[in-house]
Order: C-alpha cells, then structure tokens, then sequence
C-alpha cells in the first residue's frame, strides 16, 4: 500500500492528536512532539483538513510552532486553495531556516496562486541562485546531480505559465526538457505548457512517452487525462482518468482533471443576447435577438441531444420583421470531427428546416468546417418582413498556430426565396501583441466583401460592397482565485465600408464589457457598446446592449 507506513505512523500519534485538539488538555513533551510530527503525516496522507486543524490547534498553544510544522501546514492549505496562509507560513519557516529550497519553492506556487507573480519571480530566482546544480562534491569520486536543482529549475520555467505568458514558459520547459531528457517531472510541466498553447494532441505524445518509461508517475497520467478530454477523446479520457486514480487518486493533476471530467459530463445552457436602438439601416430602429441553446449530457461518450431557440425583431419604417424558431438536434464529437444535425419549426410562419454542420480538426492548428441550412437564422429581418427566407451553405478554414495568433477565411452563399443570391467572404488574422498577468492585447485585422445578384430587393442589399477593419481588444484581469475571476474589455476597432454606387464611409464601434467567471461551471458575460456604419451612403448610428451565459449543471 501507498500509505503503510504514514498510516502506521498516524495510528501510533493518534491518541496524542486528539488530546492536542481539546485546548483544555495539557500535552507531555512526547504528545507535544507526537503532535507535531502528526501534521505532516497528515499532510503527506493528503488529510489536508486534517492537517490544517490539528496545526491551528497547536498554535493557539503559548508554545512557539517549529519552522517544519509551519512548513507542513503551509503545504495543506495550499493544497485546499488557501493560498495567503501558505505564503505567511511559509515566509515564517523561511525566518528559520533561508536556505530550504523546498519551502521556498513552496513559497513561491503559494505567491503565484496568490496572483502576487512579481514576488513569486523573485522567489524563485531566489531559489535558483541557493541552490546548488551538484552535492556531494568533497571528491571526484562522490560527486552527483542535486535532484533538487532540476526542480527549482523546472518551477522557474513555469513561472510564465501562471502569470499569462505560456508561450515564453513553454520555451523555457523545451529547452530544459532537452537538457535533461530524462528527467519526467520536467516532461510533465513542459506537456502542461503545451496544453496553454492550444496543443492538446503534441502534448498527449509526449506524456505518452512519459508514461512508456514510467507507467505510475501519477502527474504524466493526470495531465494526459485532461488532454485527451481537450482532444475530444472521451472513452480514452476516462480509461486514462481512472488509470491515474487508481494510481494517486489525490495528486493535484490528477485532482484537477477528474474535475474537468466531472464539468464535462453536465448539461450545458447557452444563451446569448443582443438588444440595439439603431437610427436606420438594415437594423432597424428598435431590434433584438435572443439564442438559446440545451445540451443533454454526454450520451454514449460522443454524442449530446439539444435544444435550440431562436427570436429575433426588429421595427422598420413599414412594419415588424420577426423570426422566432424552435429546434431540436444531435451532436457528435470526436478527436478528429464535431458533426450536429438539427430540424427546427418557424413559430410565425409553420416552415420547416433543416441545418447540419461539420467540422474536421486534423491536428493542433487547423479546423476546417462547413454548414448547411435550409432556412437561416443569418436571414435579414428585413427580408422575413417581406416574407424573403434563405438558405445558407458556409465553409471556414481556421488556422490557430497558438494562443497569440490565429486566422481565418470564411465563404458563405445565401440563397434567398427571391431569387437573389449572396456570395460573403471574409478574412481575418488576430496577434495577441501584449501578454501577462493582468493586461493583455489582440489586435485583429479583417475583411469583408460581398456580392448580391438581385437589384431592388426590399431589403438592404448592396451589389458588391467592401470593409476593411481593425479591431484593438483590450482586457484587465480585475481579480481571480483559481477558478473563479473578474475580468472587463474594452473593444475599440475602425475602418471604411464602400459600397457600389455610394462611395467610401468610415465604420467605428467601440464596446466596454465585464466578464464573471463564478466558477468552473459559470460563465456569465454583459456589455454596452456605440457604432457608426454607412447604409446606401447615410451614416447610422447603433446603439447596443448584449449578454452571454454558458452554465453547466
């Protein structure tokens, strides 16, 4: 077993653990320091509360705590996402005793869960600069590698990873996976940079190399579970889940990734809104649009069954264009495609429609997909208004080579029950040019172009027009305890729109929204927002609330 000799350990300090917990009992030199041993042993049976009652037990005692019960405690409640109290008791035994590099290090992960990541780089660099690459080096003969040094390294390497700059932390962790080749804790935290970058499937090959050599190293099996759940691979994210269970059902990885597993096999409400007062154009003076969509629980691994909704108004000159539809569909996802099919119901009309998509993902960088829908939600209010419907064949290529810098090429053709016919293309390349802890910016630059074939449609409808754009997103991370964050945006982009016959006008919009993370199963997003944009050569102004709200339960 595991834990044979810690729980031989506990059963003899039981006794003495109890009586340390009534703060009327007056300990014995040998229950004090049976005790104080206990808490380790706790911490080390990953009995965190355990550990954490007993040490503020024996705190509250006159008697002053020994740098390594500080230590020990300072381990348990960052185990249990306490993060300030680690960072003082660990600061505290550091008093004591500055040149223990594993308190340190300690130190340092309670820092950057703290968000205090300029504290946590000093700390670590600290750690670095004590501690030695050799020991043992009274001969040539006894010399050997520190075991520790490789860890503070690693740590280090990491550093960029907590304070959003994963790029940079992946670097560091390949180069030093190339030194040390061998050496498996390394490995893992170089997959886990992967995974930050977007890459599940290049770091699933690693771990799998890890795990060849070292079937039981818990952390590689953790971290391959939650990458195999990000490549889509449900049934072999289960079996690689259980596998790391089984082996250290309480290591932090494997903790983490049996959460994800638990998150992923919820059912998930999505539900995204707009509301906007225009002063004319395509929009309308008044318009709103609500889509909801249900998703079952995974069934059969692959597969959810959905729900879905859609309403939409909007108040033009000569009446009310409405589209309100209800839907039902299949979802199927895999490693290497996502396929849905939906038939769904016009609520004012009584048409019926169809739509399917499908999405292949080949590999870490590129998605290619594609829609089909017999009658499209992407129809103009204004159309239905004239009782026009469309249907809507699509096709995208997105290429992501990391979290900084995407792009992508979007076609679609609408072909409207009057006979018009819409060709869109669009283009865009986003690069995230700053990246930390709390600021971050994207830049995006885009085109749009489109060409319809039918003159005087009752609806606004250019011949060919054209838009270039850039958009600057800029975000504050106001607070974050793991999990749960608050995060606001401001969106400004620019740029021109001709259109045939009317000539260039300037296109502005600009958004200010908010971002609440309540947790890993709440999402829920709101925000207000101005643009301009030229219509048949008249400059219209839009006015506009929105929200998003992703839910799983």
């Amino acid at each position: 077993m595991r834990f044979a000799g810690i729980d031989a350990a506990l059963a003899d300090s039981e006794a003495a653990g109890t009586r340390a917990l009534d703060p009327a009992a007056e300990l014995t030199a040998t229950e004090r320091q049976l005790a104080l041993d206990r808490i380790g042993a706790l911490r080390l049976r990953y009995r965190m509360h355990d550990a954490v009652a007993l040490y503020e037990a024996m705190a509250a005692r006159p008697t002053a705590m020994p740098a390594y019960a500080k230590s020990a405690a300072a381990a348990a409640y960052l185990y249990l996402e306490q993060p300030e109290k680690a960072r003082d008791l660990y600061r505290e035994a550091l008093a004591a005793d500055p040149d223990n590099v594993e308190w340190r290090t300690g130190l340092f992960y309670a820092l950057a869960d703290s968000e205090e990541h300029d504290a946590a780089l000093a700390e670590i660099e600290r750690a670095v600069a004590t501690t030695r690459p050799r020991i043992d080096a009274w001969s040539p003969e006894t010399i050997r590698e520190n075991p520790a040094y490789a860890g503070v390294l690693a740590a280090r390497a990491m550093a960029p990873l907590f304070a959003n700059r994963p790029g940079e932390a992946e670097q560091r962790l390949h180069e030093l996976s190339d030194r040390a080749p061998y050496n498996m804790d390394i490995r893992t935290d170089y997959a886990s940079s992967m995974r930050a970058r977007g890459w599940p499937r290049a770091a699933e090959e690693e771990l799998r190399w890890i795990l060849a050599v070292e079937p039981d190293n818990s952390g590689a099996l953790g971290e391959r579970a939650g990458a195999l759940l990000e490549m889509r691979d449900y049934r072999n994210a289960e079996s690689a889940l259980t596998l790391a269970q089984a082996v250290a059902a309480e290591e932090g990885r494997v903790v983490r990734a049996a959460r994800l597993w638990e998150v992923h096999n919820m059912r998930e409400l999505i539900i995204d809104g707009t509301f906007g007062r225009s002063s004319g154009g395509p929009a309308g003076t008044q318009d709103y649009a609500l889509e909801t969509r249900l998703y079952s629980s995974p069934l059969y691994y692959n597969y959810r069954v959905f729900g879905h909704l859609y309403n939409a108004e909007a108040q033009f000159d000569n009446g009310t264009g409405r589209r309100n539809r209800a839907g039902a569909g299949l979802e199927y996802r895999s490693s290497l495609i996502t396929a849905t099919g939906e038939f769904s119901q016009g609520v004012n009309d009584g048409g019926t429609g169809v739509a399917a998509s499908l999405a292949f993902t080949p590999n870490d960088y590129w998605t290619f997909r594609g829609t089909v829908d017999t009658s499209s939600n992407e129809t103009p209010l204004q159309a239905t208004l004239a009782g026009v419907d469309a249907r809507l064949a699509s096709g995208e290529a997105i290429w992501r080579s990391n979290e900084s810098r995407s792009a992508a090429l979007y076609y679609a053709h609408m072909d409207f029950s009057d006979n018009n016919r819409r060709d869109i293309t669009r283009v865009r390349w986003t690069e995230r040019v700053i990246s930390g802890p709390v600021y971050k910016l994207e830049i995006t630059g885009a085109l749009y172009a489109s060409h319809n074939s039918l003159a005087g449609a009752p609806y606004f409808n250019p011949s060919n027009d054209f838009s270039p754009t850039l958009e600057f997103a800029n975000e504050w991370l106001q607070w974050r305890r793991y999990t749960r964050a608050f995060r606001h945006r401001l969106v400004a982009s620019i740029g021109s729109y001709w259109q045939e016959g009317f000539g260039t006008g300037s296109v502005y919009d600009a958004r200010y929204e908010q971002e609440w993370d309540a947790n890993d199963r709440l999402t829920f997003r709101y925000g207000i927002g101005h643009g301009e944009h030229p219509y048949d050569g008249e400059q219209t102004t839009r006015n506009y609330c929105y929200f998003y709200l992703n839910w799983r339960f």
